[in-house]
């Protein structure tokens, strides 16, 4: 506790932007109470183990009918909104149909029979066609631009993770008095 009482405000997630911090940063000043960094260490799920994960959650949505929240598949592939967004995508072109009602996605595809391998076999067939086949081209773009996202992601908690608390409360004291 801090001279009044107060405990700490915790920080229990990872930033992945100095802007994202610094709003922690005002909030603690605001509430008069200190600011604890009390994240993990981020997880490094390759992006490829990330994409396969997002592709079994869209087989069971589409085998159960069920719906998501976007903050739901935010949290079970722990990666922002931005990124969600782009591996919904992805999924689109490799062709599930994704469809948003407020802030729930549904996601469906009936291919003509389920296996293991389906639709990473899918994505490969359309991928891997030779000449200037349009629908491989997108595929392969919207797979290359989720897995640079979720590189993109991870690289950034990396940094705010290892990055000295010194550092971290220079740049909060100094974005402040900028205002």
């Amino acid at each position: 506790p801090n001279r009044q009482g107060l405990s700490p405000l915790m920080v229990y997630e990872c930033p992945t932007s100095w802007d994202e911090l610094q709003v922690w940063c005002r909030r603690a000043i605001q509430a008069e109470r200190q600011l604890a960094i009390a994240y993990p260490r981020p997880q490094q799920l390759s992006a490829q183990d990330t994409w396969k994960k997002l592709l079994g959650i869209a087989k069971f949505l589409s085998r159960t009918g069920q719906w998501a929240t976007l903050v739901q598949l935010q949290e079970k592939l722990d990666l922002s909104d931005r990124t969600v967004e782009l591996g919904l995508n992805a999924l689109s072109v490799i062709g599930f149909e994704v469809s948003y009602q407020d802030s729930g996605v549904q996601i469906s595809c009936h291919p003509k029979e389920w296996s293991s391998d389906w639709p990473l076999a899918t994505l490969r067939e359309r991928t891997n066609v030779a000449g200037n086949d349009a629908i491989a081209l997108r595929a392969r773009c919207a797979n290359a631009i989720f897995f640079a996202a979720i590189e993109e992601e991870q690289f950034r908690r990396q940094y705010f993770y290892q990055v000295p608390l010194s550092t971290i409360a220079g740049y909060s004291m100094v974005g402040i008095k900028q205002d």
